[in-house]
Protein backbone atom coordinates (compact mmCIF):
# COMPACT_ATOMS: atom_id res chain seq x y z
CA UNK A 1 0.00 0.00 0.00
CA UNK A 2 3.10 2.53 0.25
CA UNK A 3 2.66 3.54 3.58
CA UNK A 4 5.63 2.09 4.87
CA UNK A 5 7.71 5.26 3.94
CA UNK A 6 5.64 8.17 5.46
CA UNK A 7 4.71 5.93 8.70
CA UNK A 8 8.89 5.80 9.47
CA UNK A 9 9.35 8.90 8.21
CA UNK A 10 6.80 9.96 10.95
CA UNK A 11 8.45 8.08 13.32
CA UNK A 12 11.95 9.35 12.53
CA UNK A 13 10.06 12.90 13.26
CA UNK A 14 8.93 12.34 16.37
CA UNK A 15 12.22 10.26 18.13
CA UNK A 16 12.32 11.65 21.91
CA UNK A 17 15.72 10.89 23.28
CA UNK A 18 14.17 10.96 27.05
CA UNK A 19 11.93 7.58 25.94
CA UNK A 20 15.30 5.75 25.50
CA UNK A 21 15.63 5.73 29.58
CA UNK A 22 12.55 3.92 29.53
CA UNK A 23 12.64 0.93 27.12
CA UNK A 24 11.97 -2.44 27.36
CA UNK A 25 15.11 -3.92 26.17
CA UNK A 26 16.84 -2.06 28.95
CA UNK A 27 16.12 -5.11 30.90
CA UNK A 28 13.44 -7.31 29.89
CA UNK A 29 14.22 -10.22 27.20
CA UNK A 30 11.98 -11.83 25.04
CA UNK A 31 11.93 -15.92 24.69
CA UNK A 32 10.73 -18.34 21.68
CA UNK A 33 9.20 -20.96 22.02
CA UNK A 34 12.21 -23.02 20.89
CA UNK A 35 14.11 -21.28 23.86
CA UNK A 36 15.87 -18.84 21.76
CA UNK A 37 16.62 -15.19 23.73
CA UNK A 38 15.92 -11.64 21.90
CA UNK A 39 16.32 -7.98 23.16
CA UNK A 40 12.38 -6.93 22.57
CA UNK A 41 9.57 -8.62 20.95
CA UNK A 42 9.93 -6.43 17.35
CA UNK A 43 13.73 -8.46 17.38
CA UNK A 44 11.95 -11.86 17.95
CA UNK A 45 9.91 -11.12 15.35
CA UNK A 46 12.90 -10.09 13.16
CA UNK A 47 14.89 -13.11 14.45
CA UNK A 48 17.66 -11.46 15.62
CA UNK A 49 18.46 -13.45 18.86
CA UNK A 50 21.10 -12.47 21.26
CA UNK A 51 23.97 -14.07 19.84
CA UNK A 52 21.93 -17.58 19.55
CA UNK A 53 21.68 -17.79 23.24
CA UNK A 54 18.59 -20.06 24.45
CA UNK A 55 17.28 -20.18 28.68
CA UNK A 56 18.83 -23.28 28.54
CA UNK A 57 22.80 -22.01 28.24
CA UNK A 58 21.71 -19.02 30.97
CA UNK A 59 22.00 -19.76 34.51
CA UNK A 60 21.79 -15.69 34.99
CA UNK A 61 21.51 -13.02 32.62
CA UNK A 62 23.03 -9.21 33.08
CA UNK A 63 21.23 -7.10 30.71
CA UNK A 64 22.96 -3.96 31.44
CA UNK A 65 26.31 -5.38 29.43
CA UNK A 66 25.44 -6.28 26.53
CA UNK A 67 24.61 -4.53 23.34
CA UNK A 68 20.95 -4.15 22.38
CA UNK A 69 20.57 -5.23 18.85
CA UNK A 70 18.91 -1.90 16.89
CA UNK A 71 16.95 -1.50 14.05
CA UNK A 72 15.04 0.89 12.10
CA UNK A 73 12.15 -0.53 14.40
CA UNK A 74 13.42 0.66 17.41
CA UNK A 75 11.92 4.56 16.34
CA UNK A 76 8.29 2.55 17.07
CA UNK A 77 9.23 2.65 20.99
CA UNK A 78 10.92 5.84 20.64
CA UNK A 79 8.66 8.25 19.28
CA UNK A 80 6.18 10.28 21.29
CA UNK A 81 6.09 8.81 24.72
CA UNK A 82 7.37 5.53 23.62
CA UNK A 83 5.87 2.47 23.78
CA UNK A 84 7.36 0.65 26.67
Amino acid sequence: RGELKEYMDLLVRNFNKDACERLMCLDTISVGWDGQVYDCDFNQQLGYTLGGLTVFDLDSLDLTKRPIRTDNHCFGCTAGMGSS
